[in-house]
């Protein structure tokens, strides 16, 4: 309930791992950016958005983007990519 909503500090973090397939992950809070995935999107606006809807709590159904797509994490991404693409 959002009355019952309080002050969430998220902090973003960078590493670089080319021996990997995520381009970014959340834990406990951090968001953490994958700089060796840049070509693929890793720290782009979409998918820091995606990150954080992560760290509010919504999660993926499955773990392949196949079954995710229409999670709430992959649609705030989208439609950040899509803003700041000038698509809205």
């Amino acid at each position: 309930m959002l009355s019952e909503a309080g002050e969430q500090v998220v902090s973003i973090s960078f590493y670089n791992d080319t021996n990997t397939s995520a381009i970014a992950f959340e834990r406990s809070d951090s968001v953490f950016i994958n700089t060796a995935k840049a070509e693929e999107g890793a720290g782009s606006a979409g998918n820091v958005a995606h990150e954080f809807a992560h760290t509010l709590g919504f999660r993926h159904r499955f773990n392949l983007r196949l079954f995710s797509s229409g999670t709430v994490p992959y649609r705030v991404g989208e439609l950040v990519e899509s803003i700041v693409n000038g698509e809205r």
